[in-house]
């Protein structure tokens, strides 16, 4: 039992900033996914900090950003509570099916491009767009983790971009491009969006 809210069912996954679990919200009787940061950043990031950036993040609706339930902190533990997607992230998709067809791609490209316009215009940019910050939800994509790149970022250095590379490694690439999103559009930085190109198609 999270904070006397949440039951604690299971682990999902883990990544590099936090561990995903499996929860029931008991006022609602339903199921969500709990983040719970890990600990070595939450006693740098501290309480009142991470608080404030959520609730930044949490007046955001957007059809393509996955919207943030809940938060707050628990026997030195922080967390946020987010909507259970049963659906995969962008890098388990392409893992299993291969590139996808540039129909495809130019459509997910617009849905993330209107998710980051979108926080942009509300003055939030997210920092770590990557492959695995983008989930599957039918055929639609949602945005994840606005908020939580831009409070724990400067703890963790370049690790997104990191990330981004070791994605770089298992990619083949051919003489096709993509067309280029509006250059109106404020993007994270070009090797992030680069990956998730190549991630899609294959395509340099």
């Amino acid at each position: 039992m999270l904070a006397g809210l949440y039951g604690v069912e299971r682990e999902l996954g883990q990544g590099g900033m936090a561990t995903v679990y499996l929860a029931r919200d008991i006022k609602h009787n339903r199921q969500v996914a709990i983040k719970v940061l890990r600990p070595d950043l939450a006693e740098a990031l501290g309480d009142e900090r991470f608080l404030r950036e959520i609730e930044i993040a949490a007046n955001l609706n957007h059809p393509h950003i996955l919207a943030l339930l809940d938060s707050g902190s628990k026997d030195n533990f922080l967390y946020y509570v987010m909507p259970l997607v049963e659906g995969e992230t962008l890098s388990g998709r392409v893992a299993l099916d291969g590139a996808f067809p540039i129909p495809e791609v130019i459509r997910v490209f617009r849905e993330m491009v209107d998710a980051l316009a979108y926080a942009h215009g509300q003055g939030i940019v997210h920092r770590d767009i990557k492959p695995s910050n983008v989930m599957f939800t039918g055929r639609h994509v949602v945005v994840t983790d606005f908020g939580i790149a831009k409070a724990v970022r400067p703890l963790t250095g370049s690790s997104g971009l990191l990330s981004m590379a070791a994605h770089q490694k298992s990619l083949r690439f051919s003489a096709r491009t993509v067309p280029p999103a509006p250059s109106s559009i404020l993007w994270p930085p070009t090797s992030s969006r680069s990956c998730v190109r190549r991630r899609l198609t294959g395509l340099t």
